[in-house]
């Protein structure tokens, strides 16, 4: 992972919901306060606690919203194998503007311990107490964030980026309705997409090949699933998080998003 950007488009001040909120009777959640070293300007900061059912389970989440008032689809993002680094905030935070809400939060555990790419520290977000399964982990990021006021009922969209590509394309939930997914520099998953999925990457990934990543994309298209693909020329890992690309990768989510979620 090289040129980790963290250049932010503005966005607006949260909208926060004056009360926590109960989505399950496992799941509750609170409004926190920031990781200590962690300054994401306009991010609402939550502890969700219980999924799974596991009374002693916590995890940490971001919340990224437009300016403006009125209502705006959900978009869950799920980090990669280095856990809730705060550049996954910071990207989502470029995405809000657009017209999503955006929870990040923590599917797997992640150590207190920064990131280290290149040379450079980035501090993570810990998440030192998730016991559950990545699919419980990723229904309560979900769950929380139907429930947070500002969000448009329905249509909800994932992104996963690296690791959290699979995830995004296996994760079921019969309570939920998932009409768009977009993978970023993705491994391969299940063979067959039960939504629309855009596929992003790079032809210079050094984690995975580009032969990898179109193999993958025409074994979903196989499927019969609706695939569209877009593969930066020189890209490395992470195209939407990290690089020379990530502005027009934030845009193509986007304008995918609008078309399956509005």
């Amino acid at each position: 992972m090289v040129g980790l950007s963290l250049a932010l488009a503005a966005c607006g001040t949260p909208n926060a919901a004056s009360t926590p909120a109960a989505t399950t009777a496992a799941v509750r959640w609170s409004e926190t306060t920031a990781p200590q070293g962690i300054d994401v300007p306009g991010a609402q900061w939550l502890k969700i606690e219980g999924a799974g059912g596991k009374s002693n389970n916590a995890q940490t989440a971001a919340v990224l919203r437009p300016q403006g008032s009125g209502v705006s689809p959900l978009v869950v993002w799920l980090h990669g194998d280095e856990g809730s680094a705060v550049f996954h905030v910071s990207a989502a935070r470029r995405l809000a503007p657009a017209g999503f809400v955006v929870i990040v939060g923590c599917w797997q555990p992640s150590p207190a311990e920064p990131f280290v790419a290149n040379g450079v520290s980035f501090p993570r977000i810990p998440c030192l107490q998730n016991y559950a399964t990545a699919n419980d982990a990723i229904s309560a990021l979900v769950e929380v964030g139907q429930q947070l006021s500002g969000v448009k009922k329905g249509a909800i969209g994932l992104y996963g980026v690296s690791s959290g590509g699979p995830q995004a394309l296996q994760y079921r939930d019969s309570r939920v309705d998932i009409k768009a997914i977009v993978v970023d520099s993705s491994s391969r998953g299940p063979s067959r997409a039960v939504s629309p999925v855009l596929m992003l990457g790079g032809t210079a990934d050094p984690f995975l090949s580009i032969d990898a990543q179109r193999a993958y994309e025409q074994a979903l298209r196989d499927s019969g699933g609706t695939v569209e693909a877009h593969y930066y020329e020189g890209g490395r890992h992470e195209v939407a998080v990290t690089g020379d690309f990530t502005e027009d990768a934030i845009k193509r989510i986007a304008d995918f998003y609008r078309r399956y979620l509005n």
